[in-house]
């Protein structure tokens, strides 16, 4: 796999397309991770508006460690398949 790197670019114009394409991978997974917790809070009763002070810890702490564990897994998935762009189109 190649690396995701800026500075593994093979020239300037390649460096400027991972920019980019970082750029763009930070504002789709953040929207897409904003969206499902929203979708998932609603299907599971939680009322995403209401503060977390009036739900049990134990609701929160789950909650939260749900939200991390979606966080981490729709970043990663999203370095492979940019490390895959990368490696095809030879940037």
């Amino acid at each position: 796999m190649t690396s995701l790197k800026f500075t593994d670019a093979k020239n300037e114009k390649a460096r400027k397309l991972r920019v980019l394409a970082h750029a763009m991978n930070v504002f789709i997974v953040t929207f897409t991770f904003t969206l499902l917790l929203n979708y998932v809070g609603s299907e599971m009763g939680v009322d995403v508006n209401k503060p977390l002070k009036e739900y049990d810890g134990y609701t929160v702490s789950i909650g939260l460690a749900i939200m991390l564990f979606g966080f981490i897994a729709l970043y990663a998935i999203s370095f492979k398949i940019l490390g895959w762009i990368f490696s095809r189109f030879r940037i």
